[in-house]
């Protein structure tokens, strides 16, 4: 019998969406319902979605309706909350009609009662109004592999770029409070968690809007400090907001990470005003050439749009030429997504979506021979590095295939699995395993100049380290992606 008491939580999107559902967790759980890892035997699921992009946007929708079907069939409660809601407030109820409740953003501490009053029956609708709250330090529960966890500084956004919308789905930007910060990152490296990564939609705005000024130096430096932590890493640094403080706070701070993530979006001036991107092309080489200068050692990761209005072919032949130039050490592609509220939806003139894909796949190609080259360089070199997993989780590959075919056998049906980068497929009498990491890997992590799940990983060979081990590789090999070594 159902006790009205468990939850299952599904999150898709960024970083940031992972920190909101934590906390919702902890507050559910401090509210006495249980987490259940099956969704099948909750007693309500909540969906936590992003809707950034198209993309994103169907994968919401999929998972809805995924969730509504298991709901469905159980008699359980389904919630969505997060951006898709908060921006489409008044509109999703009507579409989704095996919804039960709905919930944005802004204190999330409000998921308890939202969730007592839909078990109870209740059609709930909670969303934040013109002023979004500050921000406040919530409970959480780490959901991340317990060596590292991320720390989400400020929410919302006050920039302007033509393509986005989350300005008007998370609001403006408001940071955290520093001693909130310090606060939650001690807590976090108390419970183990020895690499901190600083999120938020522009990490190099934090404090403006509180203390009148930037103050990004003095919260690095205070979380640097920490006891117990090995490293603190930076993610999504605004180039207009990256000023030389900031950058020789890095330098001279053993824990920090020389490591920047500066989504730049385009290099050509007139598809970055057209973006409303306040940055000209000589801005950018002599930002990318003050950081080189000032921290030599730096590993630099980037993104970029092909495809937005303004970009001619030869405003995309500069953009490859400015990659080839530039020589980032991570690049992500995106095609651009017309949404619907942006400034840039309402340009007529753009690239077609098959050909801006087309321009993604070549700058794409461009990058992995400037990928290969770089990781080719470091074979040889002993760098600091952490091992993010064991393969199988401490398990012989045998025994896993044997449980899986076991449970093929009892079932009837084929078993399909992903283990650690092994594809698994066992049907019948027949077991196809396919594997994307080299042969001889013990376990898989990291070096000091990668983040999780978007850079490269380590494949470490002979004796593996223990799980969340920070340790110097010997790197022995590298390909267009990742690398591999061994504990020095």
């Amino acid at each position: 019998m159902r006790n009205d008491k468990s939850f299952h939580i599904i999150t898709l999107g960024c970083p940031k969406n992972t920190v909101d559902a934590e906390n919702m967790t902890a507050v559910l759980e401090n509210a006495g319902y249980q987490e259940e890892g099956d969704p099948s035997e909750a007693d309500v699921i909540i969906v936590n979605t992003c809707c950034f992009i198209l993309p994103a946007k169907q994968e919401a929708v999929d998972t809805i309706y995924e969730a509504a079907g298991i709901t469905q069939e159980t008699g359980g409660k389904l919630i969505v909350t997060g951006c898709m809601p908060q921006r489409y407030k008044d509109e999703l109820a009507d579409e989704f009609v095996e919804v039960d409740s709905w919930m944005g953003l802004e204190n999330l501490e409000e998921i308890v009662p939202v969730v007592k009053e839909t078990l109870e029956g209740k059609k709930v609708r909670k969303f934040y109004g013109e002023t979004p709250s500050k921000q406040i330090e919530l409970p959480r529960k780490v959901s991340t592999p317990s060596h590292y966890a991320y720390l989400k500084i400020a929410e919302g956004c006050s920039h302007a770029c033509s393509f986005c919308v989350i300005p008007q789905i998370r609001g403006k930007y408001r940071s955290l409070p520093m001693e909130d910060a310090v606060e939650s990152a001690t807590k976090l490296v108390t419970a183990g968690h020895k690499e901190i990564i600083l999120i938020a939609q522009d990490t190099t705005l934090y404090g403006l809007d509180i203390y009148g000024r930037k103050m990004l130096p003095e919260l690095l430096k205070k979380l640097a400090g920490i006891e117990g932590l090995n490293w603190l890493r930076l993610m999504y640094a605004y180039p207009t907001s990256l000023d030389d403080e900031v950058l020789r706070t890095i330098a001279s701070e053993e824990k920090i990470c020389k490591y920047l993530d500066i989504p730049l979006q385009h290099s050509h001036p007139e598809v970055l005003k057209k973006m409303g991107r306040p940055f000209a092309e000589k801005d950018t080489v002599g930002l990318i050439e003050r950081i080189r200068n000032i921290i030599p050692d730096v590993t630099l990761r980037t993104a970029f749009i092909t495809g937005h209005p303004g970009e001619t072919p030869a405003r995309f032949e500069h953009l490859m030429d400015f990659v080839e130039q530039m020589r980032f050490h991570n690049v992500g592609v995106f095609t651009y997504s017309a949404e619907e509220g942006s400034q840039s939806a309402e340009f007529k003139t753009r690239p077609s979506g098959a050909e801006a894909e087309r321009r993604r796949e070549k700058l794409m190609q461009l990058q992995q021979g400037i990928s290969a080259e770089l990781r080719s360089q470091k074979v040889g070199k002993v760098i600091p590095a952490v091992c993010d997993s064991i393969i199988g989780n401490g398990k012989r590959m045998t025994d896993l295939i044997e449980e899986a075919a076991a449970k093929a056998r009892e079932s009837g049906e084929s078993v399909n699995f992903e283990e650690d980068g092994f594809l698994i497929d066992i049907s019948g009498e027949e077991t196809i395993i396919s594997s994307h990491i080299p042969a001889g890997t013990t376990a898989i992590g990291r070096t000091i100049n990668d983040a999780p799940e978007i850079d490269s990983v380590l494949f470490i060979k002979g004796e593996p380290p223990k799980a969340g081990e920070f340790f110097n590789a010997s790197i022995t090999g590298a390909d267009v992606y990742d690398l591999t070594g061994e504990k020095a």
